[in-house]
């Protein structure tokens, strides 16, 4: 009999892309920042308990998102993956992933695609045969989001929600003025979260090619508009004030002149490497080493704002790399 050799798992075929990574790491984000009430949205009937730590899982499988919830009146491990391109090798190893998640908690396991952009989509179940017979059957779920319409969501003011509403059908520039005015009410005390989910919508909206070119560009000026309304408004001028503030108190309490800038300049530091962090994710490394070069906060800002509008990683790290010695 010839010996079994030892199981190592395969490489991927093809990486994914940078630009793949950018929008898989920016709805990691955007999951995990609300999930008790995104997940009840994605799978009717289920109750968030809390997350499941995945890094036991290798990292060669490392799967998106897992959580404990109740679902049919007993506990379940809901995993969602998302796929923002076509992967042949998809249903293989989400049953790989399924079946870890099932080892390590003894539940079972519902395992929901998340499709963000129109892509040739797996087709569940995935059947395993040998012959004429059936080895295995391997059922999971499917969510196109450019397949749902964004207006009820809209009206039922599902705020979770509206990060998204730039990959659905039905959007357009009078529709997400209310979604970015409602946004921006909600989060009127928390300017990060705001900050973050406004970041969000501008990469979910430049990969959406089923919205028309002049319906882009409209949107894309409301947005404009909005970031600069926003900016200028009392409260958000109030909070930066708030903000600078801080940074001099702490300064002060320092008994030193040098941390009053300190304290600001750590702060604009930290607020790029953030915003880095979900646009460009492949390149938070080099966001935190370029950031902590400059000590110039009114450079920082400059930067930051340049990134804001940034159109691909190769331009962002252009404006990263222009810290060095400032």
């Amino acid at each position: 009999m010839e010996e079994v050799q030892e199981y190592m798992p395969q490489k991927n075929k093809k990486s994914p892309s940078k630009r793949s990574q950018k929008y898989d790491a920016s709805f990691k984000h955007w999951m995990m920042q609300q999930a008790p009430a995104i997940l009840p949205l994605l799978v009717p009937g289920v109750t968030y308990e809390r997350a499941v730590n995945v890094e036991v899982i290798p990292s060669v499988m490392r799967t998106d998102k897992a959580f404990q919830v109740q679902y049919a009146g007993r506990q379940h491990i809901l995993h969602i993956e998302f796929e923002s391109s076509h992967d042949g090798d998809l249903p293989s190893r989400l049953l790989v992933y399924n079946a870890m998640l099932y080892r390590d908690h003894k539940c079972p396991v519902i395992t929901m695609v998340v499709y963000p952009f129109k892509v040739v989509m797996a087709e569940p179940p995935l059947i395993v045969t040998s012959g004429e017979q059936e080895i295995l059957t391997f059922d999971y779920k499917t969510l196109p989001l450019f397949d749902m319409q964004a207006q009820p969501y809209v009206e039922q003011h599902q705020i979770c929600m509206y990060p998204l509403i730039p990959v659905m059908q039905g959007v357009h520039a009078d529709l997400m003025t209310q979604v970015l005015t409602e946004l921006s009410e909600f989060y009127c005390n928390d300017r990060k979260t705001f900050s973050d989910q406004f970041a969000w919508m501008k990469v979910f909206l430049e990969r959406n090619t089923l919205i028309a070119a002049e319906d882009k560009s409209k949107i894309e000026e409301r947005l404009f508009m909005f970031e600069q309304l926003w900016e200028e408004s009392p409260t958000v001028q109030k909070m930066r004030s708030q903000y600078y503030e801080q940074g001099r108190e702490q300064g002060i309490t320092k008994g030193i002149t040098q941390g009053i800038e300190q304290g600001i300049t750590k702060g604009i530091q930290r607020t790029l490497v953030d915003f880095v962090q979900i646009k460009f994710p492949e390149l938070t490394e080099f966001a935190q080493r370029q950031a902590r070069l400059c000590k110039n906060p009114e450079v920082l800002e400059t930067i930051a704002r340049e990134l804001f509008t940034a159109p691909d990683s190769g331009t962002a790290q252009q404006l990263l790399q222009s810290l060095s010695g400032q």
